[in-house]
């Protein structure tokens, strides 16, 4: 059967790598092997197989002489009922048969049943080897997004560390504000994806985490409420602006 083109490259170019499960590593090849063992499908189609290879056997062993034999043997023993004799007769006897035949000509039976009997293992080759492609590609699909999924996570890490390094502190705010002479305002700003839910109403939004200058830098004015104030961020209180 022929494998699609994209599916190969891919397989040959993620072919080396491996995930760990436990204490155990799972490679692609070990992860085919064990599908195609326990999968119920391939398991019935390579019995069925079976089966049609001992049908063809049989339908050939038909073109060949048969033969058989069978051999006998009895015996009988009468008691003597005349006057004047007494005692048991008896007599015994054998037989032997031997009988062989061989077909000289049926219509092409033999030949029709033979050739049908291949032609359904080729059936069946068939259909457990597009089965296999189907597990084929299940597998690679499922062992492709692991390794994206490992991908992701190691360039998530990656990210983490380099912000890490480069992200400003909150002590380094408020040192800014209160040494560097030629800043008039500074704000922390720290975003975010999330849900915000008021009463009965919720909404995907960015979350901006800021100070009170925030608003002034921005030249920003609220329509409505207050701006919070430098004790309700000290005290981490839960205050927002929608």
């Amino acid at each position: 059967m022929r494998r699609t083109g994209l599916m190969l490259s891919i397989l040959l170019a993620a072919g080396g790598s491996v995930f760990a499960q436990d204490t155990n590593t799972w490679t692609l090849d070990k992860c085919l092997e064990y599908a195609y063992s326990q999968n119920i499908t391939v398991r019935r189609s390579k019995l069925t197989n079976e089966r049609y290879n001992l049908y063809a056997g049989q339908a050939k062993a038909q073109r060949l002489p048969s033969a058989s034999a069978s051999a006998g043997q009895n015996f009988s023993w009468s008691k003597n009922t005349m006057a004047g004799e007494s005692g048991l007769s008896g007599s015994s006897g054998s037989g032997y048969s031997l009988s062989s035949g061989i077909t000289i000509f049926n219509a092409s039976k033999l030949t029709n049943q033979i050739k049908q009997a291949e032609l359904e293992i080729e059936s069946e080759n068939f259909s457990l080897e597009t089965t296999k492609e189907s597990i084929s590609l299940s597998i690679l699909n499922a062992f492709l997004q692991v390794l994206f999924a490992e991908e992701q996570v190691k360039n998530i890490e990656k990210q983490i560390e380099s912000s890490g390094s480069m992200a400003l502190k909150y002590s380094d705010v408020v040192a800014l504000r209160n040494e560097a002479i030629a800043i008039e305002e500074v704000s922390p700003e720290v975003r975010t994806n999330g849900q915000i839910i008021f009463g009965n109403q919720n909404t995907q939004t960015i979350i901006y985490g800021v100070s009170e200058e925030y608003l002034s830098i921005r030249k920003l004015k609220i329509q409505s409420g207050r701006i919070f104030n430098s004790n309700e961020i000290r005290s981490m209180l839960k205050v927002c602006i929608p």
